[in-house]
């Protein structure tokens, strides 16, 4: 079953507003992308990048790993069942864009 725009529009308002809601300030959350992939299955997933900024750009690892947990209920009340993939770049990093000789500052949670 292929995923469709309004679900991915669902999973990227969830999502943030999530984020929003679970980090402290001063941690402030820009804007979110999502990207439909494949895994190793073929079977599709959502991989989500929220765009941040912070005095420190090292987010709370156990915030980052619990986020998955605080948006699951939103998630299922609104009928989601697509499994996504959240990581977090900071928005003030150079390498944001993609340079293919330096890396990047994305983190994924576990």
């Amino acid at each position: 079953m292929r995923i469709t725009d309004q679900e991915i529009e669902t999973v990227k308002a969830i999502v943030l507003n999530g984020a929003k809601n679970h980090f402290p300030p001063p941690v402030k959350f820009h804007e979110i992308q999502a990207t439909v992939r494949l895994d190793a299955q073929d079977r599709e997933y959502l991989d989500v990048d929220l765009l941040y900024t912070a005095p420190d750009p090292v987010l709370d690892g156990h915030l980052m790993n619990s986020l998955s947990t605080a948006i699951a209920e939103p998630m299922q009340a609104s009928g989601i069942t697509i499994r996504t993939l959240v990581g977090y770049t900071d928005f003030n990093d150079p390498t944001r864009f993609g340079s293919p000789n330096s890396p990047t500052n994305r983190t994924r949670a576990s």
